[in-house]
């Protein structure tokens, strides 16, 4: 996802933060003030995160079939980064343009 870079450390829930979660289950939901837990059917390998800063948009799409997943709907202040947070040793990600 993509979050304000004073709030990469007040994590899991802030104002200014927007991502997808997998909990410890293979259970999606979103990452913002009102998750929603999403009734995905398939384990994600390959995800892709677009941001559209001037409209206010993250949206999260399966590359596999380039389904949309989520999409978050925010009011961009400043400025915002990538976010990535790996919890387990048994996990990678791979981050490709």
């Amino acid at each position: 996802g993509v979050c304000a870079e004073e709030e990469a450390l007040n994590l899991p829930r802030s104002e200014k933060l927007w991502g997808l979660l997998m909990d410890w289950e293979g259970q999606y939901s979103s990452i913002c003030m009102s998750s929603e837990v999403l009734a995905l059917r398939e384990n994600l390998q390959r995800i892709r995160v677009c941001l559209d800063y001037e409209m206010g948009r993250v949206t999260f799409y399966n590359v596999k079939d380039l389904t949309q997943i989520l999409q978050l709907e925010a009011t961009f202040t400043e400025k915002v980064f990538p976010y990535f947070w790996i919890c387990s040793e048994d996990i990678f990600i791979q981050v490709c343009d």
